[in-house]
């Protein structure tokens, strides 16, 4: 096979594989309970709720808390074990 038809048949190659790996599949939000995502020993908080259910994106969890402050949200399960210890959220 000469250099010139390998080269060619290299390119293709790369271009085809090129191709087909811009079809990544990406995960779909998926909405979950409450009572799945935290386990029944989380430490509640008696001004901060939870709303359920939770989104989940595949990376991290995004929670919906009402308080005496007011609504707002929080995103991964540090957060929401720093929101509901504290006396609310942080005015930052």
């Amino acid at each position: 096979m000469s250099l010139r038809r390998m080269l060619g048949l290299l390119v293709s190659t790369v271009l085809l594989a090129a191709a087909r790996g811009g079809d990544a599949e990406y995960e779909t939000p998926t909405v979950r309970p409450l009572s799945v995502v935290l386990p029944p020993a989380w430490p509640r908080a008696r001004s901060t709720r939870s709303r359920d259910p939770v989104v989940a994106d595949g990376y991290m969890y995004h929670y919906q808390l009402d308080s005496s402050f007011g609504p707002f949200d929080v995103t991964g399960t540090g957060d929401l074990a720093s929101s509901c210890t504290s006396s609310g959220p942080s005015a930052s």
